[in-house]
């Protein structure tokens, strides 16, 4: 009887198998999509945080516009560069829209893979806004930075700048926070007292630093970054970044910690 019972058992196992493969029997993604985020009214790409969670970096949300499909989106990664690359996605159209990170609600764009050429698998472009625009460069071994408004119709204070480096090409306010990697981050901070204009950051202005040897422990090659906090604000916006060969000879110029 045991036996029996274990045959049909078997055969009820085999059958479910049989019956679901036939039911997700759905042709493998290997759609490729590429494109970028650009700045709305720059048109330059965005400058974003590649890692960290959801509230403090931009995501692409890419909903598929087809009843076969329920709304449920997927979730694309954008590069720190605002570059987006994906080799695998089901074919079709989706309606691309930005979600997370220190942006307004940006323009949402259609991307049609059934367009798309060798030359640029399914290639779009997405504006969106960021709450601040980091302007940066650096000037022998000074970095140089400034801000505007996003968006001039509102009002964004500015709470922080931070000056940011990493000996890898990755940079960003978490990778800064391991020091013993090799990073290195220094704030400038913004009390925003009305009764004190010296403490709120007038737009356009610029700051410069002067690294010391207290910043940069050795000669070698460095990756700087500058970000920037709005007021009551979670995520930063951030620069370009900006690499720099510290020779031995420039290193040797390098002032000690004022």
């Amino acid at each position: 009887m045991k036996n029996i019972h274990k045959k049909y058992y078997l055969l009820y196992l085999l059958g479910a198998l049989f019956f679901s493969c036939e039911m997700d029997n759905y042709p493998f993604p290997d759609t490729k999509i590429k494109g970028k985020v650009i700045d709305a009214v720059t048109g330059e790409p965005i400058q974003i945080q590649q890692t960290g969670g959801i509230n403090v970096r931009p995501l692409l949300r890419l909903y598929q516009i087809s009843d076969q499909y329920n709304s449920t989106p997927m979730v694309v990664n954008i590069q720190q560069d605002g570059t987006v690359e994906d080799h695998f996605m089901f074919a079709g159209k989706y309606k691309a829209v930005i979600y997370g990170g220190a942006f307004y609600e940006g323009d949402t764009v259609i991307i049609d893979t059934d367009a798309a050429t060798d030359e640029n698998d399914a290639f779009f472009t997405l504006e969106a806004t960021p709450f601040i625009r980091v302007d940066f460069r650096i000037e022998g071994t000074k970095l140089i930075f400034s801000a505007d408004k996003g968006d001039d119709r509102y009002k964004e204070d500015i709470s922080m700048f931070r000056m940011l480096y990493n000996i890898h090409p990755v940079v960003a306010i978490n990778s800064a926070q391991n020091q013993f990697r090799g990073a290195w981050s220094k704030n400038v901070n913004f009390a925003n007292n009305e009764d004190k204009p010296e403490t709120i950051y007038e737009f356009g202005s610029e700051i410069e630093y002067q690294l010391t040897t207290d910043d940069i422990p050795e000669s070698g090659t460095y990756y700087f970054r500058i970000s920037a906090r709005k007021l009551n604000g979670v995520s930063h916006n951030y620069s370009k970044i900006i690499k720099l060969e510290i020779t031995e000879e420039l290193y040797s110029q390098l002032p000690e910690e004022f």
